[in-house]
């Protein structure tokens, strides 16, 4: 996967949890707000360690070099 079309689909996935959390907020009591939010931006966090990682083996795409 190219990296632009990478970042689209990283965007696309944080609009829709932006929206889904929204929507959920309506239904949730305040720690439940505050539990899914912090779910999120713990897995952003995890994600972006994770990628920076030297223990993790990125495919090189010789069709993109």
């Amino acid at each position: 996967m190219s990296p632009r079309m990478l970042k689209v689909w990283s965007r696309v996935a944080i609009l829709v949890g932006i929206v889904q959390l929204y929507l959920l907020a309506r239904d949730l009591s305040l720690p439940l707000i505050i539990g899914n939010v912090a779910y999120f931006i713990f897995a952003l966090i995890f994600c972006n360690v994770r990628s920076k990682s030297p223990d993790v083996q990125m495919e090189i795409s010789y069709e993109a070099a």
